[in-house]
Order: structure tokens, then sequence, then C-alpha cells
């Protein structure tokens, strides 16, 4: 006699055929919406002078405190300046400051953090105390100490004060040098630098050839938070008129000169700031992929 057994609906069920399901995993597995948009923002930077419909430091007194429209599809500002333009030339400033600052501290920081954590002792203390030094000085007020000491300095491609530059390099460079310091004080203890010191290879070469490549990817994923925290420094500078010249588009100067017409003209604050916004999201997200991803113990999961 047949047995009749209920057939129970397991519920919707993906199928890897499907095109959704391969959806789904490239948004796992590949930092789609964080590294195309820092593909565009960095496109739209470099190629600002042909994609900008105006020029950044046109006046136009008839067309000032436009709306968006046709003609400015992000509006203008008090003197008629078109605000699309500005955030297109005032992009370089930031990803320009943001990078160098990023590999600055990233290259000082990770030498001496080496350093400190190879030969240990009072040499390797007293780096580290340096290091210490520099994560309690607030940067802005540095950046402002030193602006009104020493001047803006000389200007990097005719856009960017190289001291802005030098002091979030030196200034961050202490998180590299205390990551750098864990990492290598755990990586000399292990069989292959013993090994390497019973072949006769220097103190030098086990720093650069063996400890070093050990901490690469580690580098790698502080490189893009210090870049995403130095496009924020910048924009804070900019917004207190320190370090980056007056006459250059920034993010930053363009929301201190819209916060008089906050009232009346919302366009002149959102839209830098919804570009200081993406910008760090995505390097934010994009440094959150890059540890998962090249962390062995996390990439299974992705």
């Amino acid at each position: 006699m047949a047995v009749m057994t209920e057939r129970t609906d397991p519920g919707p069920i993906i199928s890897r055929s499907t095109g959704l399901w391969k959806a789904r995993r490239v948004l796992r597995r590949w930092p789609v919406f964080s590294g195309g948009l820092i593909i565009i923002v960095v496109f739209l930077a470099v190629f600002a002078p042909l994609v900008a419909p105006y020029d950044p430091d046109a006046f136009n007194l008839r067309d000032s405190l436009d709306p968006p429209s046709f003609s400015h599809i992000l509006g203008t500002d008090g003197t008629g300046r078109d605000i699309f333009s500005r955030l297109l030339y005032s992009a370089r400033v930031s990803l320009l400051v943001g990078a160098a600052a990023a590999l600055i501290a990233a290259g000082v920081g990770s030498f001496y953090g080496i350093l400190a954590g190879y030969f240990g002792g009072f040499f390797g203390e007293t780096l580290m105390r340096f290091a210490d030094l520099k994560l309690t000085l607030p940067s802005i007020m540095v950046a402002l100490v030193a602006a009104a000491t020493y001047g803006t300095g000389p200007v990097l491609w005719g856009i960017v004060p190289v001291s802005i530059i030098l002091i979030l390099g030196t200034l961050y460079s202490a998180h590299f040098a205390r990551m750098a310091r864990g990492e290598t004080l755990i990586i000399k203890e292990s069989d292959y630098v013993a090994l390497a010191r019973v072949h006769g290879c220097s103190n030098l070469r086990i720093m650069f050839q063996h400890i070093l490549p050990n901490i690469r990817n580690t580098i790698i994923v502080y490189i893009s938070l210090i870049f995403a925290q130095s496009v924020l420094a910048e924009s804070a500078f900019s917004f207190i008129g320190a370090g980056v010249p007056s006459s250059t588009p920034t993010w930053g100067s363009m929301i201190s000169q819209g916060r008089d017409y906050i009232a009346t003209s919302w366009w002149l604050i959102t839209f830098p700031g919804v570009a200081i916004l993406l910008t760090v999201m995505s390097v934010n997200l994009l440094g959150d992929w890059l540890r998962d991803r090249l962390d062995p113990r996390l990439r299974r999961r992705i």
C-alpha cells in the first residue's frame, strides 16, 4: 500500500545558476560600491579640466546663489562660481593630501616601528615614546602653529602646501609605528628569522626581507584608513583657513564659505559635505574589505 507523504515547502531557494546569486557573490567578494566610487572620484579629479563645465574661479555675479538647474547642475555660490566645477577641482587637493600623507606616514612609521620591535630594549622604548608623544598632539593645533610660525611653505603642484602633507604624515606615522612594532615582536621570534640569523644574514636584511613582507598586508590596510583620516584633516584645515591657500578650491573651504548662507542656499554646504562623506566612507569600506581579504583567517568567509 502506497504511503502518501506531505511535501513541505522549503521556502524560496536561490539557485546557483540564477543571476541574483551570482550578483550577491560578486558583491560579497569584491568592493563594487566602494571601489567603483573611488575610481569615479579619482577619474573626475584627474580629468577635472576636461569634465568641469566652467572655470572654478570664474566670477559671474548675475548667477550668484542660483539653485541647481540645467545650466549649473549643483548651483552657484555667492560670487556666481559653479559648484560642480569647484567640487571636481577640490577633489584633486583632498586626494593628493590623503595619498601623500598616508604614504609618508607608512614609510616613516613602519621603518622605526620595525627598528623598535627588532632591537627592543632602551632603544626601542625611546623610539616608541616619540610615537606616543605624536599621538597626544592635536593635528589641527599643530598645523595652525606651524602655519603661523613658518608660513605655508612650498606648494606642491601649485595647489597643496608641503607643510600640510608633512605635518599629517609625521603625526599619523605613530599609528604605523605601534602596529609595526607589535607585529615585529611576534615575527622576530619565528623559526625562519632564527634560521636567517644562523645563516649569517644581517639585521638590516632580516628586517627588510623577512619581517617587512610579513606585515605588508597590515600596512596596506592602515594606509587606506590613514588616507581617509587625512582627507578629513585636510577638510578641517581648509575650513578654518589653515595651510591651503584661499585661492585654491577645497571641500573644506567651500563649506566654510557657504555657512553664512546655510538658511537660504542649502546647496553651498550640502554637496561638498556629501563629497567628503562618500569619499571617506568608500575608503573606509575598501579598507575593511582589504583587511578581510588579506587576512588568511578571514579570507574563507568572503
